[in-house]
Protein backbone atom coordinates (compact mmCIF):
# COMPACT_ATOMS: atom_id res chain seq x y z
CA UNK A 1 0.00 0.00 0.00
CA UNK A 2 1.36 3.42 -0.93
CA UNK A 3 1.46 6.63 1.38
CA UNK A 4 -1.15 8.97 0.66
CA UNK A 5 0.37 12.14 -0.97
CA UNK A 6 -0.26 14.13 2.13
CA UNK A 7 -1.31 13.96 5.92
CA UNK A 8 -4.36 14.46 7.22
CA UNK A 9 -3.28 17.64 9.01
CA UNK A 10 -2.21 18.77 5.96
CA UNK A 11 -5.12 18.25 4.40
CA UNK A 12 -6.98 19.81 6.50
CA UNK A 13 -5.02 22.95 6.73
CA UNK A 14 -5.69 22.93 2.58
CA UNK A 15 -9.54 22.86 3.11
CA UNK A 16 -9.34 25.72 6.02
CA UNK A 17 -7.22 27.97 3.19
CA UNK A 18 -10.61 27.29 1.18
CA UNK A 19 -12.96 28.32 4.01
CA UNK A 20 -14.17 24.42 4.22
CA UNK A 21 -15.01 23.90 8.07
CA UNK A 22 -13.90 20.63 7.84
CA UNK A 23 -15.00 19.66 11.66
CA UNK A 24 -11.35 17.69 12.07
CA UNK A 25 -13.04 14.71 9.92
CA UNK A 26 -10.35 14.26 7.46
CA UNK A 27 -8.27 11.08 8.49
CA UNK A 28 -5.03 9.36 7.05
CA UNK A 29 -7.31 6.71 5.46
CA UNK A 30 -9.46 9.33 3.91
CA UNK A 31 -6.66 11.14 2.55
CA UNK A 32 -5.08 7.69 1.12
CA UNK A 33 -8.65 6.54 -0.37
CA UNK A 34 -8.18 9.97 -1.94
CA UNK A 35 -4.55 9.55 -3.24
CA UNK A 36 -5.71 6.17 -4.73
CA UNK A 37 -8.46 7.61 -6.71
CA UNK A 38 -6.36 10.34 -8.16
CA UNK A 39 -3.67 7.83 -9.20
CA UNK A 40 -6.62 5.77 -10.66
CA UNK A 41 -7.71 9.19 -12.68
CA UNK A 42 -5.03 9.06 -14.93
CA UNK A 43 -3.43 9.18 -17.82
CA UNK A 44 -1.69 12.40 -17.05
CA UNK A 45 0.38 14.49 -19.45
CA UNK A 46 4.39 13.54 -19.16
CA UNK A 47 5.86 10.20 -17.38
CA UNK A 48 6.33 9.78 -13.57
CA UNK A 49 9.22 12.10 -12.44
CA UNK A 50 10.95 9.07 -11.09
CA UNK A 51 10.13 5.52 -12.28
CA UNK A 52 10.90 3.77 -8.89
CA UNK A 53 7.95 6.41 -7.78
CA UNK A 54 4.25 4.14 -6.33
CA UNK A 55 2.28 7.37 -7.43
CA UNK A 56 0.84 9.12 -10.44
CA UNK A 57 3.03 12.39 -9.01
CA UNK A 58 4.72 14.16 -9.13
CA UNK A 59 5.38 14.37 -13.36
CA UNK A 60 8.22 15.17 -15.60
CA UNK A 61 5.95 17.76 -17.03
CA UNK A 62 6.01 20.80 -14.79
CA UNK A 63 2.93 23.54 -15.58
CA UNK A 64 3.31 27.46 -14.45
CA UNK A 65 6.09 27.27 -13.08
CA UNK A 66 5.77 23.96 -10.89
CA UNK A 67 9.00 22.55 -9.38
CA UNK A 68 10.74 19.47 -10.97
CA UNK A 69 10.21 16.42 -8.72
CA UNK A 70 7.15 18.05 -6.17
CA UNK A 71 3.49 17.34 -6.57
CA UNK A 72 1.34 19.91 -8.06
CA UNK A 73 -0.04 22.41 -5.39
CA UNK A 74 -3.46 22.38 -7.40
CA UNK A 75 -3.14 18.32 -6.84
CA UNK A 76 -2.54 18.56 -3.15
CA UNK A 77 -5.72 20.95 -3.71
CA UNK A 78 -7.64 18.22 -5.11
CA UNK A 79 -6.45 15.49 -2.72
CA UNK A 80 -7.64 17.14 0.02
CA UNK A 81 -11.40 18.15 -1.20
CA UNK A 82 -11.47 14.41 -2.08
CA UNK A 83 -10.54 13.53 1.49
CA UNK A 84 -13.28 15.85 2.56
CA UNK A 85 -15.76 14.62 0.46
CA UNK A 86 -15.57 11.03 1.60
CA UNK A 87 -15.30 12.43 5.33
CA UNK A 88 -18.49 14.04 5.07
CA UNK A 89 -20.68 12.05 2.96
CA UNK A 90 -23.95 13.76 4.02
CA UNK A 91 -22.18 16.64 3.52
CA UNK A 92 -24.82 19.30 1.58
CA UNK A 93 -24.73 22.52 3.15
CA UNK A 94 -25.06 25.16 0.89
CA UNK A 95 -22.60 28.27 0.73
CA UNK A 96 -23.08 32.01 -0.26
CA UNK A 97 -19.20 32.58 -1.26
CA UNK A 98 -15.90 30.50 -1.92
CA UNK A 99 -12.49 30.58 -2.99
CA UNK A 100 -12.07 27.50 -4.70
CA UNK A 101 -9.70 27.24 -6.96
CA UNK A 102 -9.24 31.07 -7.79
CA UNK A 103 -13.41 31.65 -8.12
CA UNK A 104 -12.86 34.99 -6.10
CA UNK A 105 -15.28 35.14 -3.72
CA UNK A 106 -18.15 34.03 -6.74
CA UNK A 107 -21.61 33.20 -5.48
CA UNK A 108 -22.77 29.95 -5.45
CA UNK A 109 -26.09 28.45 -4.79
CA UNK A 110 -25.65 24.81 -4.79
CA UNK A 111 -24.08 22.53 -1.79
CA UNK A 112 -20.56 22.56 -1.31
CA UNK A 113 -20.05 19.31 -2.39
CA UNK A 114 -20.76 20.41 -6.21
CA UNK A 115 -18.47 23.99 -5.76
CA UNK A 116 -15.90 20.83 -4.68
CA UNK A 117 -16.57 18.41 -7.37
CA UNK A 118 -16.47 21.33 -10.11
CA UNK A 119 -12.94 22.78 -8.66
CA UNK A 120 -11.42 19.06 -8.79
CA UNK A 121 -12.79 18.94 -12.44
CA UNK A 122 -11.16 21.49 -13.34
CA UNK A 123 -8.19 21.15 -11.40
CA UNK A 124 -7.44 17.69 -13.28
CA UNK A 125 -8.45 18.72 -16.71
CA UNK A 126 -4.92 20.71 -16.98
CA UNK A 127 -3.31 17.56 -15.92
CA UNK A 128 -4.44 14.75 -17.76
CA UNK A 129 -4.31 13.43 -21.48
CA UNK A 130 -6.64 14.17 -23.76
CA UNK A 131 -7.58 11.05 -25.77
CA UNK A 132 -9.41 11.37 -29.01
CA UNK A 133 -11.93 8.77 -29.69
CA UNK A 134 -12.80 7.93 -33.55
CA UNK A 135 -16.21 6.17 -34.19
Amino acid sequence: MSAPYMTASDAMSRLSDFNIDHEGKVAVGHVRTASDRLDRLGPYLGEKYSATQARQFPRSVQLDGELAGAVPDPIKDWIALEAWKRASPNENAEVASTTLAGAGGVVYARPLKHVAQTSQEGILARYQEIRVKFA
